[in-house]
């Protein structure tokens, strides 16, 4: 037998990987994604169902508030005095000649309703956002023909 250099053992196991090539490569595998699923994105679809679902949100948040004081009336205890941080504010309508806002805080599933006072004191950055948003000028619109 002939003795074996270390340099030809390392390219005779090398060879069979060479040949290898020619096939399919190994499959790779994504690596398992740990916590939890994220939301899809956001299309219109989604964007329209969730103004419907805050609308009924609203809807529920008033009812119960007549419901239980034959009246609306502001949260008295709010998220406000909780020390919960807002996230958005759903919707504003008009009440006995004042503002009342249905504000959702982070954390909760449903809103609670607010004064336009105790919200320009509590946070005007918010409710500054929420002008911006949604405030239409009927001067800038363009007319339709109909």
């Amino acid at each position: 037998m002939q003795p074996v250099s270390a340099a030809s053992a390392t390219s005779a196991a090398a060879a069979p990987s060479i040949a290898g090539a020619d096939s399919e490569p190994p499959e790779r595998t994504l690596p398992r994604r740990r916590g939890r699923p994220r939301k899809s994105q956001l299309n219109s679809v989604v964007m329209g169902e969730d103004s419907v679902n805050n609308t009924n949100v609203t809807i529920k948040v008033m009812l119960r508030s007549i419901k239980q004081h034959k009246k609306l009336v502001a949260t008295v205890n709010n998220g406000f005095a909780r020390g919960l941080k807002p996230e958005i504010i759903l919707a504003a309508f008009p009440y006995e000649n004042d503002l009342m806002f249905a504000v959702k805080f982070k954390n909760r599933k449903l809103p609670e309703l607010i004064t336009a006072q105790q919200l320009k004191v509590l946070d005007k950055s918010l409710l500054i956002q929420y002008y911006v948003t949604n405030l239409r000028y009927p001067h800038n619109e363009k007319p339709t023909n109909s």
